[in-house]
């Protein structure tokens, strides 16, 4: 593997892998076709378009509870288009909670007979050997061993207002997700002790991402020295607590929009960095 995809996270939470399927629906159209081609067994030769995503969505009645990503999505097939909701629930390896899975089924129902959308659909997403009591309810099971296997699939290929945006020093990370640690393989940063690595953070809704070093404020100066022939000029090294910070402003995403919109808004910015 190349070096510069050396990617390592500590722990992952099902709030993780949540907001980079939320990330994916929202601002790749080559994952939400992948993710179509997974509820092929249910919607047949229909054509999905997505519509808008939505994370942690909460419904009270008799099917109250939580929902972990709502994928609204229209469904054409043969002349007609019908209104589609995908309610995905995500598991590492916690159990259901109690008639988890009924009311999943419930919540389904109350969007149909709500008029919300046409028809649902139920995803399971959880490791191939996940085994809950209850999750026949769902219609479709994705293991995250299919989503890691279309990740590495597009492994080498960068795209996307993002990564032209961090891209600094050559291009030192192949793909983002919030929250992920990527090494840093700028030779100059080696040779500053106690500065090994930087994570990046990803703020959708505010258009900023972060690129921190971490532990590394009381190297500001140099740092700021060592790193500027890898920032434009006005990219300004900063204190962030015990962190060195530069903060590279991007398109603001709203995930409750549909992705054409924010396509759109992409094709007419251009990044900004302070």
């Amino acid at each position: 593997m190349n070096q510069h995809n050396d990617h390592r996270l500590t722990h992952v939470a099902e709030r993780d892998v949540d907001l980079l399927l939320i990330e994916e629906f929202c601002c790749s159209e080559a994952f939400f076709n992948w993710f179509a081609e997974q509820l092929r067994p249910v919607v047949g030769d229909a054509e999905l378009q997505f519509v808008q995503a939505r994370h942690s969505v909460s419904m009270s009645g008799e099917g109250s509870g939580e929902t972990d990503i709502e994928v609204i999505a229209l469904a054409k097939s043969a002349g007609s288009t019908c209104r589609l909701a995908i309610l995905i629930e995500d598991k590492v390896d916690a159990e259901f909670t109690e008639r988890q899975p009924d009311r999943y089924a419930l919540r389904a129902r109350q969007l149909v007979t709500g008029g919300i959308c046409d028809r649902t659909i139920l995803v399971l997403l959880a490791p191939a050997e996940y085994a809950g009591q209850g999750d026949d309810q769902f219609d479709v099971r994705i293991p995250y061993e299919r989503v890691i296997d279309y990740f590495r699939s597009r492994e080498d290929s960068l795209s996307g207002e993002l990564m032209r945006a961090v891209s600094i020093g050559g291009g030192c990370w192949n793909k983002h997700k919030p929250g992920d640690s990527y090494s840093v393989p700028f030779p100059c940063l080696n040779q500053i002790a106690g500065v090994p690595r930087a994570s990046l953070w990803h703020v959708m809704r505010k258009g900023t991402v972060d690129l921190l070093f971490a532990g590394s404020a009381a190297y500001l100066n140099e740092m700021s020295r060592r790193i500027a022939q890898y920032l434009d000029a006005d990219m300004k090294p900063r204190r962030a607590s015990k962190s060195l910070a530069v903060t590279i402003q991007v398109t603001p995403l709203d995930t409750l929009r549909p992705l054409a919109e924010q396509k759109a808004l992409n094709s007419r910015s251009k990044p900004r960095c302070d």
